[in-house]
């Protein structure tokens, strides 16, 4: 074999060598680039997911004015002759579903309640007790005869003592459970639901008479008046138990009981406005509240 030929042998492996290093890089850099574009739509989808089981929703109920003195700028309440200043009792939910049952959600209270004053007049925001709800919709379910759909959801909640009332007894927070069942009828547009709840307050100091326990329960029945617009009427009744054995139902001029009649209306899928009144049955008739309760979802 001559020079010439080992020439061209050597040239010719080595531009092998070349190409198959070349088309070895260009493998390495696809695979890399669609690893990392894997890596970006996993990430997107990641996002997406969190954002989709996600809402923040604001939630206010506004206290308005008794009827037979609705200039009056203030709203009537459970202690009979008692009046207080119109106000705006706001939360602000941010809630994670975990699952198509179960949901957790942060949740801010907080109060914007008129004031007077000598020739003023102007509004005191005030924090309320903040609390982490965890939520189980639907921890029963049953078709009954007739076609009948019960329904049972339950939350449990952890009040951190936020507001100033909580903090000025030393209160290190409250656990509340609640039970809520519901019954929509079949081939009807009647339903029915309820709230039961009980309360318990951890106190640090036990040596005053102060909250140890609530009591909450309201049943309601609903009417669909169309698919936006939903009539209700609800009775609740509530108690509270001191530290020392004392009942709210105990204290002479109070109700723990009241009638609400309300209409939701859906204005769009974002926004719930309830207009509804509010009469506490130890008082006239007369002294009925008209509240407004509105829900945004933001997100």
């Amino acid at each position: 074999m001559n020079s010439h030929s080992t020439q061209i042998q050597a040239l010719s492996v080595l531009t092998a060598l070349v190409l198959t290093l070349v088309g070895t890089t260009s493998y390495a850099a696809t695979t890399t680039k669609k690893k990392a574009s894997a890596q970006s739509v996993a990430t997107r989808k990641a996002k997406s997911d969190f954002l989709t089981r996600t809402s923040i929703v604001h939630d206010s109920y506004f206290f308005g004015p008794a009827a037979n003195n609705p200039v009056s700028g203030k709203t009537t309440g459970g202690m009979k002759e008692a009046k207080s200043f119109l106000s705006f009792d706001n939360y602000l939910s941010a809630s994670y579903k975990i699952n198509d049952n179960m949901s957790i959600s942060p949740i801010l209270n907080y109060t914007l309640r008129a004031t007077t004053g000598v020739g003023a007049s102007g509004a005191r925001a005030s924090m309320g007790d903040a609390y982490l709800k965890f939520k189980y919709s639907g921890l029963a379910t049953a078709i009954l005869a007739g076609g009948h759909k019960f329904k049972l959801d339950a939350d449990t909640r952890y009040y951190a003592p936020t507001s100033t009332d909580s903090q000025n007894i030393g209160q290190i927070g409250a656990i509340r459970t609640s039970l809520n069942p519901s019954l929509k009828l079949a081939n009807s547009k009647f339903s029915f639901a309820a709230v039961s709840y009980i309360k318990y307050y951890i106190q640090s100091d036990n040596t005053q008479a102060l909250s140890r326990w609530a009591f909450y329960t309201g049943p309601q029945v609903n009417y669909a008046l169309s698919n936006r617009v939903t009539a209700w009427f609800l009775a609740e009744t509530a108690n509270k138990i001191k530290s020392n054995g004392a009942s709210y139902y105990d204290v002479d001029g109070i109700s723990m009981t009241d009638l609400e009649p309300g209409l939701d209306i859906q204005v769009s899928d974002n926004i719930l406005v309830t207009p509804y009144l509010n009469w506490f049955i130890n008082q006239p008739l007369d002294t009925t509240s008209v509240n407004v309760f509105t829900s945004i979802k933001l997100l």
